[in-house]
């Protein structure tokens, strides 16, 4: 199961995370969806303003200041994304959204 957390304050996003792999890894097309639209929706960001880790199962983003106009949009894109392959294949991909005071 992929489990993504995205942590933000005062509805501004602060960090996604994301772990695991869908189904048998290297096999699942529900895996290759999430590491598709976190990595393209990640490549998409203009700011700096970020500090990231990629590697295999695992995507950690973060926030270092206030993001862009356009920045908020890619990243609302990849949520709005993977909500629709967690409310579809809610075995192999779960959202947790969480805010931070």
């Amino acid at each position: 199961m992929v489990k993504i957390t995205l942590i933000t304050r005062n509805n501004s996003f602060v960090s996604f995370e994301a772990k695991g792999h869908a189904g048998i890894k290297g096999e699942s097309l529900v895996c290759a969806a999430v590491s598709a639209i976190i990595k393209c929706g990640a490549n998409a960001l203009k700011d700096d303003k970020y500090v990231y880790e990629d590697k295999d199962g695992y995507f950690y983003l973060e926030a270092t200041g206030e993001i862009s106009e356009h920045d908020a949009i890619v990243i609302e894109t990849i949520t709005t994304q993977i909500e629709c392959l967690a409310k579809s294949y809610g075995e192999e991909v779960r959202l947790e959204r969480k805010n931070r005071k």
